[in-house]
């Protein structure tokens, strides 16, 4: 089998720019998915997550054999590393085994709050406090013992995705000699 030849790093950071925009679009649709008043289809996070995974670790996957790829992951320290980790390691789970380790849990979204109300519950709590509102599925990643919504979650694994690019533009730009042609 025939080795590939590498890519221009132009072409590679056009790639994995694509891939980046790609994994934001699949965010956009977990966080409407995961909405109180949009819970029609019941797989429709788990599908969402899966490709939103899929294409953030393809923007990894791009730019692992450039130095710039190391450096940065070097760079990455405290929340921002667990994240960017467990990101990886829910790509694997979501494709390769029985799927990811995020969870449901059971929000109430009072009434008052939801843009559009559909439907009305009363919930009873202990001690007769009454709110009316709807119990919602949220998803969750459990990190160092602390839930965190799945979609605030993504977006920061969004946010190390754009600085790992970043890196990339001022590299390529500092191997063109600093003319600001990426």
């Amino acid at each position: 089998m025939a080795q590939r030849k590498a890519r221009p790093m132009n072409l590679v950071l056009d790639l994995a720019k694509k891939k980046a925009r790609e994994a934001r679009f699949f965010h956009g649709h977990l966080v409407k998915v995961d909405q109180p008043t949009t819970h029609n289809e019941p797989d429709a996070f788990d599908f969402f997550l899966s490709a939103f995974l899929s294409a953030g670790e393809s923007v990894g996957f791009l730019l692992h054999a450039r130095r710039v790829y190391q450096d940065w992951y070097d760079g990455l320290a405290g929340f921002e590393k667990v994240v960017v980790d467990l990101m990886a390691s829910e790509r694997g789970e979501a494709v390769h085994n029985t799927g990811t380790t995020q969870r449901p849990g059971f929000d109430l979204i009072p009434m008052r709050k939801l843009p559009v109300a559909r439907a009305r519950y009363m919930v009873f709590a202990p001690g007769d406090v009454q709110e009316d509102g709807i119990i919602v599925t949220r998803h969750y990643y459990r990190i160092d013992g602390i839930d965190h919504l799945a979609t605030d979650v993504g977006a920061q694994y969004l946010q190390s995705l754009q600085r790992l690019i970043v890196a990339a533009e001022k590299a390529l730009d500092e191997a063109n000699g600093g003319t600001g042609r990426t």
